[in-house]
């Protein structure tokens, strides 16, 4: 399965772009095109989503699902909710500067509030 930066990579090509008249459309720079080519940096998850839309594709055809230790199925529905639902994108998009504590924190209180729901239905 291919990366991130070949599906990037193949898509711009496809369509004609060069990397920095790329980078122009999304709103970037030609050294981030370049760096998510080359596998050396990963966009944020609101880029990628920009990236899919002017596409036309869905975020999971850009998203190697296999280098993700994913499951097939659970990788796209994860996709599907990120692409959905732009607040999931943006807990997603902090969450990637927390610390390890800082996670085991937050998932103490998605566990509290998920406990919570269930006893009160």
């Amino acid at each position: 399965m291919s990366t991130f930066g070949e599906n990037l990579r193949n898509l711009r090509k496809s369509r004609g772009y060069s990397q920095d008249k790329f980078a122009q459309v999304i709103g970037s720079n030609q050294a981030n095109v370049t760096a998510w080519e080359r596998g050396t940096r990963m966009p944020g998850i609101p880029t990628i989503k920009h990236i899919a839309d002017i596409f036309k594709v869905p975020v999971s055809s850009l998203i190697a699902l296999e280098d993700s230790g994913m499951k097939d199925d659970y990788a796209h529905e994860v996709a599907d909710m990120l692409h959905q639902n732009p607040k999931f994108c943006m807990l997603f998009d902090r969450a990637k500067y927390l610390s390890q504590s800082d996670i085991d924190a937050v998932l103490s209180v998605v566990d509290a509030i998920t406990r919570e729901r269930v006893s009160d239905e």
